[in-house]
């Protein structure tokens, strides 16, 4: 009898235990494998991680700039810089280290390397693009809008440094967090009837490097006509001979400052097409404006005009580079800055 009623307690026992613990791991187990298979579902259709480009990002990738002393090599500019320079065939090419994107979608170049030269521990390189549209024409309305990144780096604390490098992990490793894979995004499609697939700026790396496909973006003559027509209606307030030769003083006070401190800066006339040129050509002639820029800063000055190798690739939309032509363009550029004896080259 005994064992009888030792037994039966047993049973209640076990029978009374919570069965929580293993709801939850079969839980865990069933969503980790979910999200699994929803990972590599999207990763077979070529989408890749997606880091949101915000004011945080750029603040940890401006530290980053000062923390690197001599050997920082920045770049600086629009969007068209975020997408013409391919990381690793820059550094490969080069022989430099990796180089800091701090390049910013519509951003003006003269903001950014000011916040630079008025940073005593920057003592690095400056690669700046010279966008005529923002370069050689007065922009408040976008650099009031560019200060909220100033400001944010400013105001950094250790908690938000933390908290935007966490969340930059779990966006570099899970693709399903990008915005192209968004619900919206998905419906839209669906009902158009076309398959789900990378657009043409849809790769954005932990470092900021953004990278675009072409082949991807449907509707790319159709855009370019809708911005052209744009364009031809744009009156921006380009700057007259007295306002651009103070800018250019103005510039070349940053650019002595950098260089007293050991650093140096370099700008770049990028490449542009259709109508973005037109434009460009038709409100900045290039005698006008970065002719007088050239000849006047004491620093050097790359057209990609004047160089065959940088004039050979053309973007597609007018203003970027898609990620196979930007490291040809990167490799192009290398050559010429190992040939104007800035860049050391690659290692033998």
């Amino acid at each position: 009898v005994p064992s009888s009623i030792s037994s039966s307690d047993g049973r209640a026992r076990l029978e009374s235990r919570p069965l929580w613990p293993v709801a939850w791991l079969l839980a865990v187990v069933v969503v980790a494998l979910g999200l699994f298979g929803w990972e590599s579902y999207w990763r077979s259709r070529e989408f890749g991680s997606y880091v949101v480009d915000d004011h945080a990002l750029w603040a940890l990738e401006r530290q980053r700039a000062s923390d690197l002393g001599r050997e920082a090599i920045v770049l600086v500019g629009t969007s068209r810089m975020q997408m013409a320079i391919h990381r690793e065939s820059f550094a490969e090419a080069t022989g430099w280290p990796p180089a800091v994107q701090l390049a910013v979608v519509r951003g003006p170049t003269v903001p950014i390397l000011r916040h630079l030269a008025e940073d005593s521990s920057f003592r690095g390189t400056v690669i700046a693009e010279v966008n005529p549209i923002l370069f050689f024409a007065s922009t408040p309305a976008i650099d009031r809008e560019f200060s909220g990144y100033l400001e944010t780096f400013d105001e950094f604390r250790p908690i938000d440094e933390f908290e935007r490098r966490l969340r930059k992990f779990f966006e570099a490793n899970l693709v399903t967090l990008q915005p192209g894979l968004s619900a919206s995004r998905r419906w839209r499609t669906w009902r158009l009837g076309r398959p789900l697939l990378p657009g043409y700026g849809d790769e954005m790396t932990p470092d900021r490097y953004r990278y675009g496909n072409y082949l991807h973006y449907y509707g790319l003559d159709a855009a370019n006509k809708i911005i052209g027509q744009l364009q031809a209606k744009a009156r921006p307030r380009i700057l007259g001979p007295k306002d651009l030769a103070a800018r250019i003083r103005d510039v070349q006070e940053m650019v002595a400052t950098i260089r007293s401190r050991g650093g140096d800066v370099i700008f770049v006339r990028l490449p542009a097409a259709h109508h973005s040129l037109r434009f460009e050509l038709s409100r900045f002639p290039r005698r006008q404006h970065w002719d007088v820029f050239a000849d006047e800063i004491a620093a050097v000055a790359i057209h990609y005009g004047d160089y065959p190798g940088l004039s050979q690739v053309v973007p597609a939309d007018g203003d970027h580079f898609d990620k196979a032509q930007a490291v040809i363009f990167t490799r192009a550029l290398a050559d010429v800055l190992i040939q104007l004896s800035l860049a050391p080259g690659p290692e033998p």
